[in-house]
């Protein structure tokens, strides 16, 4: 990634050399072309070899993803499931907040009558006797 006022710089990586000691000869003791047929039919082999342990691996590999993949998916339907309960809850919630809100402010307004209107006070005079 190259940022304003950055220089871009290419990084040259070498190439890599093989190990050509793994690379045996086979000599049959008939000649180059057998040699050469006999080597190349060693390596032959050696590659099929390393692909089967390859379509094993792979096939092992895909078990474990096929697995996992498994269990992801049971995890991601409880998820969903967690999910809906709490939305469901958060719902309730929001429902028992409308009605307590709407409780106290028609408390809020009977206070704010009776305060305005000095009914408390009357009633107080009242029931306690003027003077007393």
């Amino acid at each position: 990634m190259v940022q304003a006022g950055m220089k871009d710089e290419t990084i040259i990586v070498p190439p890599i050399q093989p190990d050509r000691t793994q690379f045996k000869k086979v000599t049959t003791g008939n000649g180059y072309d057998r040699d050469l047929a006999a080597t190349t039919n060693d390596r032959l082999e050696l590659t099929v070899i390393e692909l089967q342990k390859l379509q094993i691996n792979n096939t092992e590999q895909t078990k474990k993803l096929g697995t996992l993949l498994g269990t992801l998916d049971d995890s991601i339907s409880y998820l969903q499931g967690d999910i809906k309960v709490l939305i469901s809850t958060i719902k309730d919630a929001n429902d028992k907040n409308d009605r307590l809100q709407r409780w106290f402010l028609v408390l809020s307004l009977i206070s704010a009558i009776f305060a305005g209107s000095g009914i408390i006070q009357a009633w107080d005079i009242l029931t306690r006797g003027i003077g007393k």
